[in-house]
């Protein structure tokens, strides 16, 4: 998995890559207001995308499992915060 740069730390993106080729993203934030959150700030996963034919092989879970690690990303989910 590889991070992208974010912007003002409050956008994060993985992608997963196979031969040189992007076959794989999750995007989250931390938003300060998410329908239905009662918290804040909300960790939230705004994009998540497997190519299909990699689909089925743990490539998007592997995607989130990065995700929730990042911190601030792992104090929110450690929390049991999942909005």
């Amino acid at each position: 998995m590889r991070l992208i740069d974010s912007q003002a730390d409050q956008n994060q993106v993985f992608l997963a890559e196979a031969t040189n080729k992007v076959i794989g993203f999750v995007e989250v934030s931390l938003r300060d207001v998410a329908e239905g959150a009662w918290t804040s700030p909300v960790g939230y996963l705004e994009a998540w995308y497997v190519e299909p034919e990699f689909r089925k092989q743990g490539i998007g879970r592997k995607l989130f499992t990065a995700a929730e690690r990042l911190d601030p990303y792992e104090r929110l989910f450690s929390n049991g915060i999942r909005h």
